[in-house]
């Protein structure tokens, strides 16, 4: 909160990170139907174009499934990780990205597939 009254004051505006992405937390039951190697994290649906995800070349979910009455991404990539920071949840994602600012960089650590890569993204202005 001193932050945002403070960037208030000095700028009159405050600027958000963005990462470029919308996810889905994953849970343990979509892990196991969706056969992957982690059991939580963050599924990406989509990757916004020109955004620092989409240049560090984050992959967006390539299908949608239903499982139960609920869709849910797949074929796309999982954050497990920022920066050394466990994701297990939308939320935390959320969180980690808001504690940084626009033009800073993180490493981003995702499952495709069955392997574990680390990208590093460098985080734009919320829209």
């Amino acid at each position: 909160m001193k932050d945002v009254v403070a960037g208030l004051i000095r700028h009159g505006k405050v600027e958000h990170a963005f990462l470029g992405i919308e996810g889905k937390t994953l849970t343990p039951r979509i892990a196991q139907l969706f056969h992957l190697p982690v059991s939580s994290g963050v599924l990406v649906a989509t990757v916004r174009q020109d955004s620092g995800a989409a240049q560090a070349g984050l992959k967006a979910s390539t299908n949608e499934v239903t499982v139960e009455g609920e869709s849910w991404p797949a074929g796309g990539d999982v954050i497990v990780k920022v920066d050394g920071q466990p994701v297990p949840t939308v939320d935390r994602l959320i969180d980690l990205i808001g504690a940084k600012k626009p033009g800073d960089k993180i490493d981003v650590e995702i499952v495709r597939g069955t392997s574990h890569q680390t990208l590093t993204v460098k985080l734009g202005r919320q829209p």
